[in-house]
């Protein structure tokens, strides 16, 4: 695959257009070293998200002589994602490059042989952790970036509006990252959210289908999607699922995500640094934050479910679909909590 910075081998970084993303990177240090980093960086960590045949596209776009680069909006997208290549190939390289491989096994150099000094514990770690935590923003920033242009309608990115790799990034009551954050903030967190999707999916026909039935949950659906013939009953019965499969969606996700919590946002890593304890422990102590984590959406996904419950049983002449189906026969009467008289319910 061609380089998205140069194409040329026996030359320095300062040489190439690297240094202007990765300045941290030293001058004098042969392309021939990093280069090798760049193509399985590329696929590991952006194709997934970006698709095969964008990538395809943004490497020959990099590629055309500079008087070629005649799009102004395809120049911007091009070093958006160079800045965040750059990054996770600074990542790979660091961690493969402190232990080499040699027919005795595993190698460190010493000052002697590399006639530089090795870093710290300490500042290894933090250089690597912050590598890493860059090239995740930097992904985070290029696919909002994206995600804007395509609802932009943007001709030039249409390989990414219509990829389908995009377009089953979904779930029945959930579209987009603006509408997870009403009930979870992940920060617009686009990797998060595609990582969160097939656990919403989950959520909705373990818990949700069987409340509403599937007569009803299909009408629901079609409602949803294209906003025919919804009226503020059902409008309110959709908000209440959506709450239902952000809660119950974020506990089934939690145990396949590579997530940090930050403040009160839940942050996607692209890897777990062993011996870095900010990845478990939130900044806390050791898993605290997530368990914490758990046990609240546990909850609140209790309530929400029992939420959900009452309203469409109280609410079931203005939903036709729900009261002529078996959901409705079978459902229990709506249980209320002490002392509450105006529909808030806990599930039991």
């Amino acid at each position: 695959m061609q380089s998205l910075f140069s194409n040329q081998i026996n030359i320095e970084l300062k040489e190439t257009n690297f240094l202007e993303f990765l300045p941290s990177a030293h001058r004098s240090m042969a392309w021939s070293s990093m280069r090798p980093y760049e193509t399985p960086a590329m696929r590991e960590y952006l194709a997934p998200y970006l698709g095969e045949a964008f990538m395809a596209e943004i490497v020959t776009y990099a590629n055309l002589p500079d008087s070629d680069q005649d799009v102004a909006i395809l120049s911007s997208c091009l070093n958006r994602v160079r800045l965040a290549l750059a990054y996770y190939m600074g990542y790979n390289f660091t961690v493969d490059q402190n232990v080499q491989l040699s027919d005795l096994g595993p190698q460190t150099q010493s000052a002697s042989e590399g006639g530089s000094s090795q870093p710290s514990q300490w500042a290894f770690k933090n250089k690597v952790w912050n590598l890493i935590s860059k090239a995740d923003q930097y992904t985070d920033q290029l696919l909002n970036f994206l995600e804007g242009r395509a609802r932009a309608q943007d001709a030039s990115f249409a390989t990414w509006s219509n990829d389908e790799l995009r377009r089953r990034q979904t779930s029945a009551f959930f579209t987009s990252t603006t509408e997870v954050d009403n009930y979870l903030n992940i920060e617009g967190n686009l990797r998060a959210w595609n990582n969160m999707v097939p656990s919403f999916r989950t959520a909705e026909w373990r818990h949700v289908l069987p409340v509403l039935g599937s007569a009803f949950n299909t009408e629901l659906v079609g409602m949803y999607k294209t906003g025919a013939n919804i009226t503020p009953t059902h409008q309110t019965v959709i908000v209440l699922v959506q709450r239902v499969v952000a809660h119950y969606g974020l506990l089934l996700a939690i145990p396949n995500l590579s997530c940090v919590i930050q403040g009160n946002g839940i942050v996607m890593v692209s890897q777990m640094d062993g011996f870095d304890e900010r990845v478990s422990s939130s900044l806390t102590t050791e898993q605290t934050a997530i368990t914490r984590l758990q046990q609240s959406h546990e909850g609140l996904g209790r309530i929400a479910l029992a939420e959900l419950r009452n309203y469409i049983i109280r609410n079931a002449d203005n939903l036709p679909t729900y009261k002529n189906s078996p959901a409705f026969i079978s459902a229990p009467d709506p249980v209320l909590p002490i002392g509450d008289k105006d529909g808030g319910a806990i599930f039991l």
